[in-house]
């Protein structure tokens, strides 16, 4: 074929076009036809492929990229967002309101959200544990399982309960009972009060002072050889030791088992690019410098993934019957403990039973249970049951 207004033919892969068109558009050219014609010839093929081109653009389904010009796609997926990381429940309308400039913007009014959604975790995680465990301690001695939630409360809230309201109260009562306990000492800020107080301690000694007159409890000697500013971080974690344990625990759980299994899979990613790092000297790169930087890249982003992780995992624990926990009726036949017991941070019901009275045979016979506290409501042992890598990732 020659070009147009050449005197020299061109040799070019006729069957190749030929053998494309056909695979492409389902266009049938003769490679003969293609090798002898002139520029008409080429012409005539190009409005063939030109047409079929046309023809399969025209035939395409674009109905499901409707979803993706839908007025409030970016909305919809901020608010399946929210709810699949932290649980929290956003509607279109308000997302839209606080896209006005007299409001706070999105940003903040989600992270409002959340800050509420974790308020209402830090009031019924301790409740549902104290629950659980009291009713699973009464199986062994129930007077020694009511007074240990006696002194719980008196401990927390500072709050005495009737000892015969709670022999007679059912699950439910004393859960909505502890529940408007615990948001009334939220509201009042006797958490943050301590916290200040703790913190406005300027050595060791008046720390001891102000542990001992307000718990009873003396601080740990090694916050004598911390710095001034660390000191004052340790003082107020003191507080958060004595008022929430429960979920202190929990965060500390999940936090160091996430950070367990993502160190291990960043070593092994490092290994992975030590081994193949030498070819970046045929792209004329230095691979010492060229590790450096993937490799602290690589690190970044591994602490990205364990903030989400953590963050969704946390927002997402809940207490979980199961069989195969302390004074939990045995798994029946056929059926596998839920966990490995030193995988179970927390043990709780997933649900308290309305009728009967807290320390009676019916309650704890429908109440106990193995449980767990797990990222995304399973019921297998530990955070570490719900991985990105390594195990099943946790569902909501």
């Amino acid at each position: 074929m020659s070009a147009e207004n050449a005197e020299v033919a061109v040799d070019f892969a006729a069957a190749g076009l030929a053998s494309w068109a056909k695979t492409r558009f389902g266009v049938d050219i003769s490679p003969d036809d293609l090798a002898e014609g002139d520029v008409s010839t080429r012409r005539d093929v190009q409005d063939k492929l030109v047409e079929a081109a046309e023809a399969q653009i025209d035939a395409a389904d674009l109905g499901k990229l409707d979803v993706f010009v839908a007025e409030d796609y970016g909305i919809e997926q901020l608010i399946a967002w929210a709810k699949r990381m932290f649980d929290v429940d956003v509607t279109i309308e308000e997302v839209k309101s606080s896209l006005d400039e007299s409001t706070p913007p999105p940003e903040a009014f989600m992270r409002d959200r959340v800050r509420e959604r974790y308020q209402q975790k830090e009031i019924n995680y301790p409740i549902d544990f104290a629950l659980q465990m009291t009713m699973m301690g009464m199986r062994q001695s129930p007077q020694e399982a009511l007074d240990q939630l006696l002194r719980w409360t008196k401990g927390r809230f500072g709050v005495d309960l009737d000892a015969d309201e709670v022999r007679t109260g059912g699950p439910a009562k004393m859960k909505e009972k502890l529940t408007e306990i615990a948001s009334r000492w939220w509201e009042i800020g006797e958490r943050d009060a301590a916290k200040d107080e703790f913190g406005a301690a300027k050595d060791f000694d008046e720390l001891t002072s102000v542990s001992k007159n307000k718990y009873d409890v003396e601080p740990p000697e090694w916050l004598r050889w911390l710095d001034e500013a660390e000191f004052k971080e340790a003082a107020r974690g003191l507080v958060d030791q004595r008022l929430r344990p429960e979920l202190t625990q929990l965060e500390m759980t999940i936090l160091l088992d996430t950070f367990d299994t993502s160190w291990k899979d960043h070593l092994y990613s490092m290994d992975q690019l030590r081994d193949g790092i030498n070819y970046q000297a045929f792209a004329q790169q230095d691979p010492r410098i060229a590790f450096k930087k993937q490799g602290s890249k690589q690190f970044n982003e591994m602490l990205d993934d364990v903030q989400e992780r953590v963050a969704e995992y946390i927002f997402k624990a809940r207490l979980n019957v199961g069989p195969g926990a302390p004074g939990a009726p045995p798994a029946g036949p056929g059926q596998a403990p839920q966990g490995p017991p030193a995988q179970q941070p927390a043990r709780a019901p997933a649900a308290a039973p309305t009728g009967g009275g807290l320390f009676s045979t019916s309650s704890v016979g429908s109440c106990l249970g193995g449980g767990t506290a797990t990222p995304g409501g399973g019921s297998s042992g530990g955070p570490g049951a719900a991985k990105g890598h390594g195990g099943q990732a946790p569902t909501s």
